[in-house]
């Protein structure tokens, strides 16, 4: 479960979710191609890691925990529509 914040406008309901995806996605606008590029290499590798050090928990429970959904890595497909 994520913490929300919610804030009520005239056009509308804004809601926040503080997980760790939501940064990714933030970094993936916000980071040049190639600086997100090795972001994500270098968080891969991290989640890696940390799930060979986690023996009670799998790999898509950890994810899910940090607020990641199963085709996280596909991220990068995403494109900005203005």
């Amino acid at each position: 479960e994520y913490i929300t914040t919610c804030t009520s406008f005239h056009y509308g309901v804004f809601c926040i979710a503080y997980d760790l995806f939501a940064v990714v996605i933030a970094f993936r606008y916000l980071l040049t191609k190639e600086d997100f590029s090795n972001f994500k290499r270098k968080l891969v590798l991290e989640i890696g890691k940390l799930n060979k050090k986690f023996i009670y928990i799998t790999e898509t429970e950890l994810l899910e925990q940090m607020g990641f959904p199963n085709n996280w890595k596909n991220i990068a497909r995403y494109h900005t529509i203005l």
